[in-house]
């Protein structure tokens, strides 16, 4: 549904309520799943999951680091778009930045601070004193993806 809905959001309208209402699943792949999609249909069009951003990112308290993952790559995705929507939820994201899984969920949590960063770097200030103390993390993608997100925005702050 997210990639046919990325390019065709008329075929996918109608079903968001019900993906959304698969973040329950006791089926991982389906919550991961169901995570995913409206990222991209987000993407498209962030009016039609709007409503549904509060649910998607309650799942950052799924047990399944996969989950937890994909809660950062839709707000990844609805970010590009919309980062004023994610104006007072770095305390999800910053509690992922110490989330105990480095497989998944450390190293990718400093993307959306890049991603929201790059386009407004206002909403992602109060952040900085975090992830500069990440640069030390004992993960090493995790270092490597907070560099990349103070680089960016550091790059943005300058040229304003």
């Amino acid at each position: 549904m997210g990639q046919i809905g990325f390019r065709q959001l008329a075929a996918v309208e109608g079903a968001i309520s019900a993906l959304v209402a698969r973040l329950t699943d006791v089926v991982l792949e389906v919550r991961a799943k169901a995570l995913w999609a409206p990222g991209r249909i987000g993407r498209a069009d962030p009016g039609l999951v709007e409503a549904h951003l509060p649910c998607m990112l309650a799942c950052a308290n799924d047990p399944v680091p996969e989950v937890r993952m994909n809660v950062i790559w839709v707000s990844e995705n609805i970010a590009t778009v919309c980062p004023e929507w994610f104006s007072t939820t770095s305390p999800v994201f910053l509690r992922l930045l110490d989330d105990p899984d480095t497989r998944y969920v450390r190293p990718e949590a400093p993307e959306i601070f890049r991603v929201i960063g790059k386009r407004r770097p206002d909403l992602v200030a109060a952040a900085l004193p975090a992830l500069t103390a990440k640069l030390d993390d004992a993960c090493r993608v995790t270092r490597i993806h907070v560099q990349g997100a103070l680089n960016a925005i550091q790059k943005v702050q300058r040229k304003e």
